[in-house]
């Protein structure tokens, strides 16, 4: 009796639903009948209103059936789970109720699909340029535009590669010569020879002045080796050369006002005393706190970045990885022995001692054979960096990188042409027949085929636009 009572209810319920949405659907057919265009030529503004109209209206009739199913299955459960329910109605009952609750679920599900296409007509383009000509037109000559751009693209590759093929030729070419110039400098063997033969007293060729030399400077080789902690084998006369080189700079640096020649610029007084010489260049007195050591221990000073700068520096220049002396520390227990070596080799006037100035010329020349063999380097680094510049600049692609995207494009969307046109008459013909069909009292949403063909036409709308820019471009690029 509680099932018969029940269905009576529900009956009575969707009666007063039905007349409801028959007398709504009137008004709906009536606005549609005004609306809805006879013939376009485009997708224009407001063009699907009616039918995404209709879309909501079939939405909220769906929502509100499915209130009142999950009203009726609630009903139902409480019928279910009353003491006053017989034992015999419950299956009844449990029939019912599932019928309800896989009611509400299915109008839920076509709710939410009837949403889903109202929204994809909501976000239709409406800028009315949408059309089958519009797409025609856009189209026309597209593959040929293609084409020529492909084949610009190749032509300009071809031209690029030559050039660098032209400038790889060319910078092998400059790079030989200039090291082929470098090489023939021979900076290290005319070094090694103007040195060893600054000691070699046995050279029949030398002057009177330079055998002189040769018979002193021997001795303060020998005390800048101790000082330093150098032990050489004493055939290498790479390294024997070496050695001479350090000698002739601590020289320099022991007659430091000479060598700079800013002692005829000295008070009397600010001349340095012979006593307060070193091989640092700095007053004896000064050298813990002057810039050539970095610390001290005991009677080993560890030189500076800058001090060793100085004597190794000119080594490295000549030599480079074949530069086998290097120095770090200097023995101060060495330095009397170093300034009577020095004291040996220069003349005594009536108030110090003057250096020896073919020492000087000699270090002239080292440095000259340094700068010349700069110059050279210097040469080829610039070679090497004019080459990466215009290297960069032939491999860039310049105003030229967007030909091969864009003629890329052009003939890919060109072969798909008429795919598109397709897809583009398919989409507003089921648009246009569910517009017309909505009116009608036995319409089914198709929400699938609004959906897609929504989706459709604005992947064709931003395409319609892509191949308009596409063309431009390459009318530009083509020029």
């Amino acid at each position: 009796m509680l099932v018969a009572r029940q269905d009576v209810k529900i009956n009575k319920q969707r009666k007063q639903m039905k007349r409801s949405w028959i007398t709504g659907l009137g008004i709906v057919v009536v606005a549609v009948a005004m609306t809805v265009p006879e013939a376009r030529a485009d997708i224009g503004k407001g063009m699907y209103d009616p039918l995404r109209a209709a879309l909501t209206a079939r939405e909220r009739e769906l929502v509100m059936q499915a209130k009142e199913a999950r009203v009726l299955a609630d009903e139902f459960n409480e019928f279910l789970n009353h003491p006053d329910t017989e034992t015999e109605e419950k299956p009844a009952l449990r029939e019912k109720l599932m019928e309800q609750e896989s009611r509400c679920r299915h109008l839920r599900k076509e709710a939410v699909r009837l949403r889903a296409a109202a929204w994809e007509l909501r976000s239709l383009p409406n800028d009315g340029v949408l059309s089958y000509m519009a797409l025609k037109d856009a189209h026309e000559d597209l593959g040929e535009l293609g084409g020529r751009g492909t084949s610009a693209w190749e032509e300009f590759l071809a031209a690029r590669d030559d050039a660098i093929r032209t400038l790889n030729e060319r910078y092998a070419d400059e790079v030989a010569q200039a090291t082929a110039a470098c090489e023939a400098l021979d900076t290290e063997g005319r070094a090694n020879k103007l040195l060893l033969d600054a000691i070699d007293f046995r050279r029949a060729d030398s002057t009177d002045a330079e055998f002189q030399l040769s018979l002193q400077l021997p001795r303060v080789v020998s005390e800048v080796q101790l000082g330093f902690g150098l032990y050489g084998e004493p055939g290498d006369e790479r390294e024997k050369a070496q050695m001479t080189l350090l000698a002739l700079v601590g020289y320099s640096q022991f007659f430091w006002d000479y060598w700079s020649e800013i002692r005829v610029g000295l008070p009397e007084g600010d001349l340095p005393a012979d006593s307060s010489r070193n091989i640092f260049g700095v007053r004896d007195g000064c050298v813990l706190m002057s810039d050539a050591i970095a610390r001290s221990s005991s009677n080993i000073y560890y030189l500076s970045e800058e001090a060793k700068e100085a004597f190794n520096g000119r080594i490295q220049a000549i030599w480079g990885t074949e530069g086998t002396v290097s120095v770090s520390w200097w023995n101060q227990n060495r330095a009397r022995g170093f300034a009577r070596a020095c004291e040996s080799l220069a003349t005594r006037d009536e108030q110090s001692f003057v250096p020896e100035p073919q020492v000087f010329e000699l270090l002239e020349i080292i440095d000259d054979l340094i700068e010349e063999k700069a110059r050279a380097l210097e040469a080829i680094e610039a070679i090497h960096t004019t080459f990466r510049a215009e290297l960069a600049e032939a491999s860039g692609f310049g105003e030229k990188a967007d030909l091969s995207t864009t003629s890329f494009n052009a003939s890919l969307w060109a072969k798909s042409s008429e795919r598109t046109m397709e897809r583009f008459v398919a989409a507003q013909a089921l648009l246009d027949r569910q517009l017309l069909v909505q009116a009608t009292g036995d319409w089914t949403p198709d929400t699938g085929g609004i959906v897609a063909s929504a989706q459709a036409l604005k992947d064709i709308h931003g395409r319609l636009h892509s191949v308009r820019r596409v063309k431009q471009e390459l009318a530009v690029l083509l020029r």
